[in-house]
């Protein structure tokens, strides 16, 4: 049984815990870069709107969290990481763009699914604030079955997330950073490469989308 029967699989030490430590880091500090350039530039000023400039600061999802839709650097690991994925499926993929979000306590992801160009979906978490006291899982709904899948740092859960609800309860620690990775088979039809941009790590604005 694996993805394409339970519509998930778990790819342990899918990334190296350094790579991890490091986005987290990444994340964090990108924050504070985005609350710095906000009070003394508007990036309306040079006809970018904030959530490609700067990331946005209100994710329309989970309200109040910061996101950070197709940057260069994660776009780039989403192309580097995708051969070990294409492994784990025995699929070639099509890598479609990247997406982090950075939660704060009390925040909770309510059950959905997403769009054709998520068709396979990877969750990796890349660090959590030190007071954490249980691992945050992600719970999926799959032929009426739920499962709570645990993922440590280094771990990936690829998932097909235009089809598999999936969600996850509040947030009980100050911080916690997941990265996903959204790819279509390169055999569909319907495949969205770069989603719709032309090339990865591009933005989404200047690109038209």
């Amino acid at each position: 049984m694996g993805f394409f029967d339970n519509g998930y699989i778990l790819v342990r030490d899918a990334i190296s815990l350094e790579m991890c430590k490091f986005g987290y880091k990444f994340v964090l500090d990108w924050e504070i870069r985005q609350k710095v350039l906000q009070k003394v530039s508007s990036p309306i000023e040079f006809g970018v709107p904030t959530d490609d400039f700067f990331g946005c600061s209100s994710d329309s999802q989970v309200l109040g969290s910061m996101s950070l839709r197709g940057v260069p650097f994660f776009d780039s690991l989403m192309v580097y990481l995708m051969s070990t994925f294409e492994k784990s499926l025995n699929r070639k993929l099509v890598p479609n763009y990247s997406y982090c979000r950075l939660y704060r306590r009390g925040q909770v992801l309510d059950p959905h699914v997403d769009r054709k160009s998520c068709e396979v979906s990877v969750t990796l978490p890349l660090g959590f604030s030190d007071d954490f006291s249980d691992i945050w899982k992600i719970w999926l709904k799959e032929n009426d079955t739920k499962i709570g899948v645990n993922l440590k740092p280094g771990m990936a859960l690829l998932y097909k997330g235009d089809e598999v609800l999936h969600w996850r309860d509040e947030l009980e620690y100050t911080d916690h950073v997941q990265l996903f990775l959204h790819y279509n088979f390169d055999s569909d039809e319907s495949k969205i490469e770069y989603d719709n941009r032309p090339y990865h790590g591009l933005s989404y604005y200047l690109m038209g989308g």
